[in-house]
């Protein structure tokens, strides 16, 4: 198929499109998925994206390593890696609209990513209920661990160390930064969060899903890390109103704190358009069955 042809805008050099390689471009907010190319169901894809004329090879004569689908159902051929793909789309400030994504659970082949572990990862505003849903998510599915992450946070009176989170001191935790230990880092709300890569890796090669309740910069960092296997969930409180009455009812924070994380909040809110799905938690049981619909179709 030449490129005239095709209904997706290319042009060289033009802001805001992706570089597929070899002065092939697409414009990045059209892309909703970009996967690995040798599985098996990849490989149907093609096939039937070649057979109905929506197939573009954008390759050169090189090896296929990337595909990309567009939300006009179209599919790319790359020489380029995925991880290269997806550090241009976020550079960018390119990712796949909820719609998109919507699309692409829909139309590609059942079990996409085989049975490869997955990075579960869930982000909200503090009191829009992660942590329960994370926990109920942990019940129904043995096939789920949860990464524990390492804060420089105070423990709350509830909070065990080395289940809910490793508590550390900003110095323990700086060491550890510089000596490359985590996969990911951020500062949330004035404190330190991270991810350990060893527990991850170690989960993960043990064929075990991880699940994490991390904030948005560390699900985003995750993503870039972990881009084939990392499935992004978002959970948005019913209101602000109500996010501000479950903080406060939480009784775990002081008012500066609490005015703090609702600031934070409308920033977080903002980056949900980023992630793969989302979810409202105005009732517990209606987020959650969603949410496991989401885990039963993605992970199993």
């Amino acid at each position: 198929m030449s490129n005239k042809d095709n209904k997706i805008s290319w042009a060289k050099g033009s802001q805001g499109m992706l570089n597929l390689g070899h002065e092939n471009f697409v414009r990045s907010d059209r892309v909703v998925a970009v996967m690995e190319a040798t599985s098996l169901p990849m490989k149907r894809l093609r096939d039937r994206a070649s057979q109905e004329g929506r197939l573009i090879d954008a390759t050169a004569g090189r090896r296929t390593k990337s595909v990309l689908i567009t939300d006009t159902q179209h599919v790319f051929l790359s020489a380029l890696s995925p991880h290269t793909l997806q550090d241009r789309l976020l550079e960018n400030d390119a990712f796949p609209n909820l719609a998109s994504w919507n699309w692409r659970r829909e139309s590609l082949p059942h079990k996409s990513q085989g049975a490869q572990p997955r990075l579960i990862i869930i982000s909200a505003p503090s009191g829009a209920g992660k942590t329960t849903l994370c926990d109920l998510l942990l019940k129904d599915f043995s096939q789920i661990q949860q990464s524990v992450s390492t804060t420089t946070r105070p423990q709350r009176p509830h909070e065990i160390n080395g289940q809910h989170y490793f508590f550390i001191t900003s110095e323990e935790f700086e060491k550890k930064k510089l000596a490359g230990e985590f996969a990911e880092w951020a500062e949330v709300h004035g404190n330190f969060y991270g991810t350990r890569k060893q527990t991850v890796d170690d989960l993960l090669a043990a064929g075990k899903h991880v699940l994490f309740a991390i904030d948005v910069q560390g699900a985003l960092n995750l993503k870039k890390l972990y881009p084939t296997r990392a499935l992004l969930i978002f959970i948005h409180p019913p209101s602000i109103k109500e996010l501000q009455n479950r903080l406060i009812q939480r009784k775990g924070d002081t008012p500066e704190a609490i005015a703090k994380r609702l600031q934070n909040a409308y920033t977080e809110i903002s980056w949900s358009q980023k992630f793969d799905y989302q979810i409202t938690n105005d009732d517990l049981k209606k987020a959650y069955q969603q949410l496991k619909d989401i885990i039963q179709r993605e992970c199993q």
